[in-house]
């Protein structure tokens, strides 16, 4: 199931990432600003944020992941094929909001809960790594994009992805299931159960007692915090090697996909990492190092000689960071609330890593200097990675559920 879940995230979110691909050329052939192509970012997160908070958790409980999955794949393709047909902004606008729904309902809430209820051990674990599906997928899909353009045209380009998404799409289908209990299997349990064979009740808050804590809300909004921090390093690092560091194109693309690199492998260990950290520790680790990497990436620029080095270690720490937003709900709502209801829990709080996608754009122009410098917006993200510290830390500090994870 992690495998079908990973390759559901890879596919999915890898195309819906292409669009930085394809911002330039969209813009160029249909006569618009790079600005109002971008805009797709904000409505694509604000489709996401809105499904995810009022529709997500209901079609979750009513039709079960795997449905919600295929639906995913169906709107995705639909969202690919009218990419390829539209001419104006405003159907632009309207598609990419359903590239929202695509994410909002099948994709991160739907692989965490068939994740959740496949796996109690090692459950971290399992979604650090289908978290790292992501990066990888866009690394993919970016490099195929890229020749797909530069031989078919980006409308055919677009054709091409859909029939990917499809295609992968019927197979997770085939092979996925909601639960074990499905195909007569059991969870993953702890090695307590195993050895006394027979399962305990897991420990931990259920639904309707996290969100009557004020826990549960501070986590919440840190984690638009820190999605605004962590959306906006992704638009804006080509940008700012570029214009502040001086680099060329290529080799702006290079740290990029350095960063991208480091991301996935971060990832994959995050999951384990969180399982041996108290969730605290787990915070500051994951806040400190996101924060020290953007420091060192704009208070070291002029630094000529040593440049190179130091980038990559910025993009390594930001990478270690990277869990402040990619996997902050999923990681964190197992430790902060046990893993009792963690489904329910998790699916409540991935809308708030949403409306971080939907605003970061926003919140970052005003900090855009007048000669394109983006510094002051990497002064605003790492601001944002300090409050989404703070936060989470404070609702790991008050959160009435203890074990021997958090104790």
């Amino acid at each position: 199931m992690v495998a079908l879940c990973f390759i559901q995230i890879f596919v999915h979110m890898g195309t819906l990432n292409t669009l930085g691909v394809f911002m330039p050329i969209i813009a160029e052939e249909n006569g618009f600003t790079t600005t109002q192509v971008s805009f797709l970012f904000s409505f694509a997160g604000a489709g996401a944020a809105l499904t995810g908070m009022f529709i997500t958790p209901h079609l979750l409980k009513k039709l079960g992941p795997r449905l919600c999955m295929m639906f995913s794949t169906i709107v995705t393709v639909g969202h690919l094929i009218w990419y390829s047909l539209a001419h104006n902004l405003w159907e632009m606008y309207i598609d990419a909001t359903l590239a929202g729904f695509a994410i909002g309902i099948g994709l991160y809430a739907a692989t965490g809960t068939v994740v959740g209820a496949w796996f109690i051990r090692n459950r971290l674990t399992m979604l650090g790594i289908i978290s790292a599906s992501s990066g990888l997928g866009s690394a993919v899909f970016n490099s195929l994009s890229g020749t797909l353009i530069s031989n078919i045209g980006y409308r055919h380009s677009y054709l091409v992805l859909a029939a990917v998404v499809l295609a992968f799409g019927v197979l997770i289908q085939i092979f996925v299931r909601n639960r074990p209990e499905e195909v007569g299997q059991e969870p993953l349990r702890p090695l307590d159960d195993v050895k006394e064979d027979k399962p305990k009740e897991l420990s931990g808050l259920t639904l309707k007692e996290a969100i009557r804590t004020p826990a549960f809300y501070l986590l919440f909004i840190g984690g638009i915090f820190g999605a605004v921090s962590w959306t906006g390093v992704n638009m804006y690092i080509v940008t700012l090697l570029r214009n502040n560091y001086g680099l060329p194109i290529t080799s702006a693309s290079m740290f990029d996909a350095v960063l991208r690199i480091c991301i996935m492998l971060a990832l994959i260990f995050s999951g384990k990492i969180a399982e041996k950290l108290k969730p605290k520790l787990y915070i500051i680790y994951v806040g400190v190092f996101f924060i020290a990497g953007v420091l060192i990436l704009i208070l070291t620029r002029s630094v000529i000689v040593t440049m190179s080095l130091l980038l990559i270690v910025s993009m390594i720490l930001m990478a270690a960071g990277a869990s402040n937003s990619n996997a902050n709900a999923q990681i964190l709502a197992n430790g902060i609330f046990g893993p009792k209801d963690f489904t329910a829990i998790q699916s409540y709080l991935i809308p708030g890593m949403n409306v971080g996608l939907a605003i970061s754009a926003f919140v970052a122009a005003p900090f855009v200097g007048s000669d394109g410098s983006v510094v002051g917006c990497f002064v605003l993200f790492a601001c944002c990675a300090v409050v989404w510290m703070v936060l989470a830390f404070i609702s790991a500090a008050v959160s009435p559920y203890k074990s021997k994870i958090n104790n």
